[in-house]
């Protein structure tokens, strides 16, 4: 499974760190400003998996982070795939 997680572009990423990845989980890569990919590995039915992000404010206002996951496998419950905050 793979997840994406775009921060808002008033938002400066500083760090991502992964926990309770499934096997062969990658650490998350960056490009540097404001879009996160991890490669989260097998994960099993019900597993749980965090992904910690943490950025600065470029500005002031409300700000938004979206983040999706996506597999070859079949999700019986793809409306937990995607989250806006």
């Amino acid at each position: 499974a793979t997840l994406v997680d775009t921060l808002d572009a008033n938002l400066l990423l500083t760090t991502a760190t992964l926990e309770g990845g499934g096997a062969n989980a990658l650490a998350p890569e960056s490009d540097g400003m404001t879009s996160i990919a991890v490669e989260l590995g097998d994960l099993a039915q019900g597993q749980v998996t965090t992904l910690t992000v943490e950025a600065i404010p470029l500005g002031t206002g409300v700000f938004q982070n979206s983040a999706a996951v996506a597999s070859q496998t079949s999700d019986p419950i793809s409306a937990n795939d995607t989250a806006l905050v």
